[in-house]
């Protein structure tokens, strides 16, 4: 069934989801007789240019039960928040102008993560980052400069285990101007030195970071790249002695960038050189990754091809994400660990007409939501069980 509405300019377009059925790693998700196709030649036609979209996703920070903070890049190239409280389905008033860092126009997407107050990161156009704090009483501290010379999105990572845990470690990741992988990391005591992770010209795209727990022990960073020179994905993590590991590569090749669940850091996907969307994830307790795993979107298409990256939300034991297939409507995967294996089901049909990249936030483990730039420049949130609201703004 098609049904056709616009609402507030947009064009949203409702179709009856294609049900939700448990499937297990290698089974009905994993088409038969098909692997990741592993040079260009052999994949099919894509139509689609091997590149992240360049339009931001808008980012979500999490101040509390129930409240989440959603950050965009608004028309101005600034930075607008609008605060969300689903208690009592408050859409969040009007959207608070943090204005641009030192006056600079912001480019790409923000970051954002909570730890005992919101941060916001922006990358401003002379390629360094910035940083803006929420107050106590709601309002907004200055942009303060992190410097750096970055060339990609800023992924930011908190890293802590206990609730109520000080201090709280942060990370910031991006690709620096000269193509390496570099970060900066505040565990309390103030903000360390921009430290190169990869040399010059090995990363390209955007990284994507989680964090994983080391035997048990206090969780760290792990973050993804998609190495230049062959379009491999790869990987380092942080050890619990504040050494990094080597490189491991997953002997992929991706199209766009790696997307990984920042709750655990264990369940990748990946835009193969089909165009199609793949998988794979790795058990806690093993020290190997699954081989990779076709994730078909649509049974009466099977070769349809997503645009860009995965957006991720990690929700409990609930790896929730949204991603923009080649007719611009958005499908949300869902899978979690059950009696010590992976499920994953099958992706449900969100419908929608968008113009950018999606965003994942939520708010507790039961409601978590799809965000996206309409045909209107608005900014649309679906719950995942629920209908697309208008949330307002002027996005860039």
């Amino acid at each position: 069934m098609d049904l056709s509405g616009r609402a507030g300019g947009c064009q949203i377009r409702i179709m009856k989801n294609i049900s939700r059925r448990a499937v297990l790693l290698g089974g009905a998700a994993t088409a038969a007789g098909l692997a990741l196709p592993t040079s260009k030649a052999s994949a099919d036609i894509d139509p689609f240019p091997p590149i992240q979209l360049p339009a931001p996703r808008p980012v979500v920070g999490f101040p509390g039960f129930n409240r989440s903070n959603i950050f965009v890049r608004w028309s101005d190239y600034g930075i607008r928040v609008k605060h969300w409280n689903e208690d009592n389905n408050n859409l969040g008033g009007p959207w608070v102008n943090l204005g641009k860092p030192n006056g600079l126009n912001t480019v790409g997407s923000p970051g954002a993560v909570y730890t005992n107050r919101q941060y916001v990161f922006a990358r401003a156009n002379d390629n360094t980052v910035w940083v803006a704090s929420q107050n106590d009483d709601d309002t907004w501290t200055s942009w303060s400069s992190l410097g750096g010379s970055v060339a990609s999105n800023i992924e930011v990572i908190g890293v802590w285990g206990a609730a109520g845990s000080y201090p709280k470690p942060v990370y910031v990741f991006a690709r620096d101007a000269n193509g390496g992988l570099v970060y900066r990391s505040n565990h309390g005591l103030g903000w360390g030195v921009w430290t190169v992770l990869s040399g010059a010209g090995t990363v390209t795209g955007n990284p994507s970071a989680g964090k994983y727990f080391p035997d048990g022990g206090d969780p760290q960073p792990r973050v993804f790249v998609r190495w230049a020179a062959d379009d491999s994905v790869r990987y380092t993590q942080r050890n619990p002695n504040g050494t990094w590991s080597a490189w491991t590569t997953l002997g992929t090749t991706a199209t766009a960038d790696p997307a990984v669940a920042p709750g655990g850091a264990n369940l990748l996907y990946q835009r193969g050189y089909d165009g199609r969307l793949w998988y794979r994830y790795k058990p806690y307790a093993s020290p190997t990754w699954s081989g990779w795993n076709l994730l078909i979107l649509d049974p009466s298409n099977p070769g349809m091809k997503i645009k860009g990256s995965v957006a991720f939300d990690s929700v409990s034991v609930f790896e929730k994400g949204f991603v923009r297939d080649e007719n611009d409507a958005i499908w949300g995967l869902d899978g979690h660990w059950y009696n010590g294996h992976w499920e994953q089901h099958a992706p449900s049909y969100l419908g929608g007409v968008v113009s950018g990249n999606v965003g994942a936030g939520h708010n507790d483990t039961t409601r978590q939501w799809a965000l996206v730039r309409g045909m209107d420049n608005a900014l649309w949130a679906r719950e995942y069980n629920g209908g697309w609201v208008s949330l307002g703004g002027s996005l860039v």
